[in-house]
């Protein structure tokens, strides 16, 4: 990045309290974000992450709002989208009524589009200029048609991304939803890119903003063992897989295991339904025919798991019937009838299942005598194991189970919206159910992790542990959350036998899928017992929220005093170490660059540690020989960082486009003068967009039009992916911007 003319910055001192406010000026934008909209009133932090969203969206197309679960992302994208002409919400059907109240209570009129809907093809009837899509993490596999129709709607609008949870398996996961905006720029995106794109604040600093409950360290129920079952379940024959599916015998195992880690219940289950599959198979090999997967899925039926009778007459004519040679049917015949025959032997010495799943019963009843005045929230993955419990504890006054299937209480069914407002009836608007009707006890599976307020409740217990760290954050989600009228939220996790860890490795799988999240996004509030400590490094986002603690209480400069004409400022401050913090300005924005002893960066962590050091007295004596070494320093730094951008470095897709479409634009000199008018107008077209950033989608087209062989109707496709005003700058900057500040810090 080039300066505009070096010998005409003068330097002028300034006071360290003048250059400090027109630092934190550059960090803290003017607030202009509302503070109500229709009934809803914004808190300070919805109202800041307004401003940071929108700074974020001018610049780069998009951005992530990942606040912790509880923290109003809602309230906040309402905010945004109120500036927007056509705006879309994009999220779980089973949201879709959550949305709905805050359209209404924000007097805002939003088009609404499922993402199950996204993955059978459908769109919205108008083209949005901003997406808005709620659980995000939902959207995380690009190879799905649900990523493929999303990254159509967004290409020619604004996106943005909320989700207290971007990341469940790993960094990939970010990758993928940043890339519906930055396209393959995101995996190369710096953490200083990264620290603008991504707002994300915790409950606990927030706390002193907005009274919200602080969630207590989890305390593990340890259950007892059982080392016979693992081993006849890893001692199970292999499967006979149906046509056109590989080895299984190592997944079956693996499945099993793990459902049995969660309850005796959930194995049995599990048991009983593959035996009916292996029974629907048998019967379609004595037929002479071998089934698929989805053909035995679609035979078997009911919680017994029966099949179909006549499986032979359900298979498809066209299909050829296995050879006739009576040792390939016997083989076949034989090696179902032997997993069948052990799955039955399985089930058979589980006995009734009292015994272990009576422990871990036992576990949550001491649970709730050790809150005796407090709603209890128990989750599990499986819904056998919300069953066992409940056949368990449904004489428990106040017990309620919920799975996909509806909810049960002791009276009998109830539907799903009536066991929420009997559990959290002041969170969901509903009237005070009478004492008889009160559920303080909730039975569930991750059903209801997502997009529902249960803060009347104030205890969470894990039945078993989920595969992702995301989950468990999304489970303590329901409860810690803004609005709750509790001080403190306790945590409870049901440890898997050390039987199934040897196996599993549950708690190592989930170290693993924290850390990666910790370093991109940040720590998550919630834990679970044994759980190491965060990596020292610091995640992006976090980075930024440290600059911002480390310079909230420095004075404020209007932006119209943060340039001096052809002049650069400077101060110098007492400090432990060497360094300084850079103000340039443009245009498009102001930009800060750090230096520490002998680095230079512009991510918020070298940001946050210079500015930490920047609040000591005037440092005393001449500085000018060493602000002149400094802007030396960092104009090598600028001119580096301009050179990478003009090779190509940080957008790949948009390096090769320019290499290529280079060359092809240069043999248009050659075209007839009648038609070089109109080429002509089109190449410009087409070289403004190499200087674009560019989603996935059309990204994805720019490839594809690269496969035209005429010149012409290669430049026709290429234009048609630029429409007026909805390009974006591929660096966000001018590629001139002067110095405006230096503020050394010195020893």
């Amino acid at each position: 990045m080039a300066l505009a003319p070096r010998d005409s910055q003068e330097l002028h001192h300034a006071d360290p309290d003048v250059a400090r406010a027109l630092i934190a000026a550059s960090v803290f934008a003017e607030d202009d974000a509302p503070v109500s909209l229709g009934t809803l009133t914004l808190w300070d932090h919805q109202r800041e992450a307004v401003v940071r969203l929108r700074a974020a969206i001018d610049e780069f197309g998009g951005a992530l709002l990942a606040d912790e679960v509880g923290l109003g992302k809602t309230y906040v994208a309402l905010a945004l989208a109120a500036r927007y002409r056509a705006p879309v919400v994009v999220a779980p059907a089973a949201l879709r009524s959550m949305w709905n109240g805050a359209f209404m209570a924000a007097s805002l009129r939003l088009q609404w589009i499922s993402l199950e809907s996204l993955s059978r093809g459908s769109s919205p009837v108008q083209t949005p200029d901003l997406v808005i899509l709620d659980e995000a993490h939902h959207a995380r596999n690009p190879a799905t048609r649900r990523y493929r129709s999303l990254a159509a709607l967004c290409e020619h609008a604004h996106l943005l991304l909320l989700s207290a949870t971007p990341i469940h398996n790993a960094r990939r996961d970010l990758v993928a939803l940043l890339s519906l905006f930055l396209g393959a720029q995101a995996a190369a995106a710096s953490d200083a890119m990264l620290a603008r794109i991504i707002v994300r604040r915790t409950r606990v600093a927030l706390s002193a903003d907005r009274s919200l409950p602080v969630v207590s360290a989890p305390v593990a129920l340890p259950i007892g063992d059982d080392v016979t079952t693992p081993k006849r379940i890893l001692a199970l024959p292999p499967p006979l897989p149906p046509e056109g599916a590989g080895s299984a015998d190592a997944l079956v195992a693996f499945t099993l295991i793990r459902q049995w880690a969660s309850s005796v219940g959930a194995l049995r289950g599990a048991v009983r339904r593959r035996t009916g599959r292996a029974r629907a198979l048998i019967d379609t090999l004595v037929a002479g025919r071998l089934p698929s997967r989805a053909e035995i899925d679609a035979w078997v039926i009911g919680e017994d798991a029966q099949q179909l009778a006549f499986a032979e007459l359900l298979a498809p004519h066209d299909r050829s019937p296995l050879t006739r040679r009576s040792s390939s049917i016997a083989d076949m015949l034989r090696v179902a009838r032997t997993h069948e025959q052990a799955l039955h032997d399985l089930d058979r010495s589980l006995g009734n299942g009292i015994g272990a799943d009576a422990d871990r019963a036992a576990a949550l009843r001491r649970v709730l005598d050790a809150h005796p005045d407090e709603k209890v929230l128990a989750f599990s993955q499986f819904a056998d194991t919300v069953g066992a419990y409940w056949r368990l504890l449904q004489r428990i006054r106040g017990a309620c189970a919920l799975t996909a299937e509806g909810a049960r209480v002791a009276g009998g069914n109830v539907s799903r919206t009536e066991a929420i407002a009997r559990f959290s009836p002041l969170s969901n608007g509903a009237r005070q159910p009478r004492a008889a009707d009160d559920v303080r006890l909730l039975l569930t599976t991750d059903l209801l992790s997502e997009g529902v307020n249960l803060q009347d409740a104030s205890v969470v217990v894990h039945l078993d542990l989920p595969w992702t760290a995301a989950r468990i954050e999304q489970r303590v989600g329901r409860l810690a959350r803004a609005g709750s009228r509790h001080a403190r939220v306790s945590v409870y996790t049901m440890s898997p036998p050390a039987s199934s860890e040897v196996v599993l490795e549950i708690e190592r799988r989930l170290h693993e899928k924290i850390a990666a999240a910790t370093a991109a996004v940040g720590a998550p509030a919630s834990h679970f017992p044994g759980q190491p400590g965060a990596d020292p490094s610091i995640s992006p986002p976090a980075a930024s929220e440290a600059l911002r603690a480390a310079i909230r209480c420095w004075p404020r400069a209007s932006r119209p005093e943060s340039s001096v004409p052809h002049g650069i400022r400077f101060a110098a401050v007492c400090a432990r170490r060497n360094g300084w913090i850079a103000l340039l300005g443009s245009a498009n924005g102001e930009r800060l660059v750090a230096a520490l002893d002998d680095r230079i960066a512009d991510d918020a962590a070298l940001l946050a540690e210079v500015a930490s050091l920047a609040g000591g007295v005037q440092a005393t004596g001449c500085f000018v020989a060493t602000t002149a070494e400094a802007l030396a320093a960092l104009r090598r730094w600028l001119d580096a960082e301009r050179a990478a951008t003009l090779a190509g470095v940080p957008d790949i897709v948009v390096a090769r486009y320019r290499r290529s479409s280079y060359a092809r634009l240069a043999g248009l000199e050659s075209a007839p003068r009648t038609r070089r008018v109109a080429l002509d107008t089109m190449a410009g077209q087409a070289r403004r967009l190499s200087a674009t950033r560019m989603g996935a989608e059309r990204e994805q087209r720019l490839r594809a039009a690269a496969e035209e062989r005429e010149t012409e109707q290669w430049l026709r496709r290429v234009t048609s992916l630029a429409p007026p005003g909805q390009d974006r700058a591929t660096n966000g900057r001018d590629d001139e911007a002067p110095i405006a500040l230096l503020l050394l810090v010195r020893p």
